[in-house]
């Protein structure tokens, strides 16, 4: 008579490969080590970017390395427990993301009181500018103190131009060229306030950008801080990857299949012989 299988036990593998498949109605392939490496690495992603708002692509890269070197340093049968590595691995990450968040901000609070220093500089030399402007133009086109208006009065008087009639002709020709030279004063004054209103916009939209860095910094922060440990087991790795949302009927029969072929895995690789290698 031939022998049958023992009966799987209700938490394994197999079981819960049943169980998802009553719940779906479709095919489960189990995942193999490349594939749960993938999921890993995608979990620490979706954990750092939405769950810790940890934003430096720098950062999270050195998470996955560091992560998936621990990983398989638990199959080849060194290092700590995979639980243990992973949750330390990450409350390091965690760690020196606020390390790189708290020099960021200082960093940025820092450069945005300088440059708001700068800005009030800017400002007194522009407005002082603009009114060392204004003075010489009032002098130069005020026809009773203009150098300009004076050499003409003269020219007149050499030339023997002094009956009404020259006075009168004198007139009108300081009139006209003092109006040509308020219409061009009025342009340049135009042209130099628009340079000075570029320039201190300029000025103040690199305030807005690094005022807003500043402020996600310190919401980030926030976050970190709220972030008081991560939640345990291996299940809160899965917990974010994509097509596990918690609205998903078999979320949580889900994750709780991926971290049983998770630890299968790690099972079958512990059983193997060294010469398996």
């Amino acid at each position: 008579m031939p022998a049958h299988d023992p009966p799987d036990p209700p938490d394994s593998v197999e079981s819960l490969s049943g169980r998802l498949l009553a719940g779906q109605g479709h095919r489960v392939r189990l995942l193999g080590r490349a594939t749960v490496v993938l999921a890993l690495e995608n979990a620490v992603r979706e954990v750092l970017a939405h769950r810790l708002g940890v934003e430096d692509p720098d950062l999270a890269e050195e998470a996955v390395i560091e992560t998936r070197e621990a990983f398989f340093r638990h199959l080849a049968g060194r290092g700590r427990p995979a639980r243990s590595l992973t949750e330390a691995g990450l409350e390091e990450i965690l760690a020196e993301a606020r390390r790189r968040l708290e020099r960021s901000r200082d960093e940025a609070r820092e450069r945005l009181a300088e440059l708001e220093r700068q800005l009030d500089e800017q400002r007194r030399r522009i407005a002082g500018e603009e009114e060392s402007r204004r003075r010489d133009l009032d002098r130069a086109l005020d026809p009773e103190r203009s150098d300009l208006a004076a050499e003409l009065r003269r020219r007149f008087r050499a030339a023997g131009l002094e009956e009404p009639r020259h006075q009168r002709l004198l007139a009108e020709l300081t009139g006209l060229v003092f109006a040509e030279l308020r219409a061009a004063s009025q342009q340049v004054a135009e042209l130099e306030r628009a340079r000075h209103e570029e320039e201190l916009a300029r000025a103040e939209r690199r305030i807005a950008r690094l005022a807003a860095s500043l402020e996600t910094a310190e919401r980030n922060l926030r976050r970190l801080s709220e972030a008081r440990s991560l939640d345990p087991g291996l299940a809160s790795i899965y917990r974010e990857v994509q097509g596990l949302a918690d609205e998903d009927d078999l979320a949580d029969l889900k994750r709780e299949m991926l971290v049983k072929i998770f630890e299968a895995n790690l099972r079958l690789r512990q059983r193997r012989r060294p010469d398996d290698e």
